[in-house]
């Protein structure tokens, strides 16, 4: 998200369209609270959309969180044939086991209803054969679960499709 974050402050005429930042791994991943995501292997997808949040309204955050989740749940349903759940606010669980985790970055004028900054930050566990010994109880992958393996860009585009209609952007 730092990558992206920097994009737009270097390059603002980015946001009119948005845009989306990938990495094969992430030496500083992190969530809510900022609480480390394990993220140096490179099974997961890594994504961040930065978005025009030229229509997004700053009252609606939680709404747009609960649309991200039901997006990437929906996805991962599909495409896998499981059935994932939503740890409101921001986390997909598949097994009882975290899968996946969305970090919401944004900024907005007080005497402004719109955001002047809306940035989307997803990891998803997917081609990960194994984690560590200290998550193996707590984390799983995709792969793990249904052993099918899927390119990352094949999923962020169709997260991307996902996000734009359930935002209307």
């Amino acid at each position: 998200m730092d990558v992206a974050k920097q994009k737009a402050k270097e390059n603002p005429a980015l946001l009119k369209n948005g845009f989306v930042v990938l990495a094969t791994h992430q030496t500083a991943g992190r969530g809510t609270k900022n609480r480390e995501w394990y993220s140096q292997s490179q099974g997961g997808l890594y994504y961040t959309f930065v978005c025009n949040p030229s229509s997004l309204k700053a009252e609606c955050a939680q709404e747009y969180q609960l649309s991200i989740a039901l997006c990437i749940k929906s996805l991962i349903d599909s495409i896998f044939n499981v059935s994932c759940t939503i740890k409101y606010p921001n986390d997909i669980f598949l097994n009882n086991k975290k899968l996946a985790g969305i970090l919401l970055e944004t900024s907005s004028k007080s005497n402004v209803p719109f955001f002047d900054y809306f940035s989307i930050g997803i990891g998803i566990n997917l081609n990960q054969k194994k984690f560590p010994s200290q998550l193996q109880t707590i984390a799983t992958s995709t792969y793990i679960e249904t052993q099918k393996k899927i390119s990352n860009t094949t999923l962020a585009k169709a997260l991307t499709d996902k996000l734009v209609l359930a935002l209307n952007l």
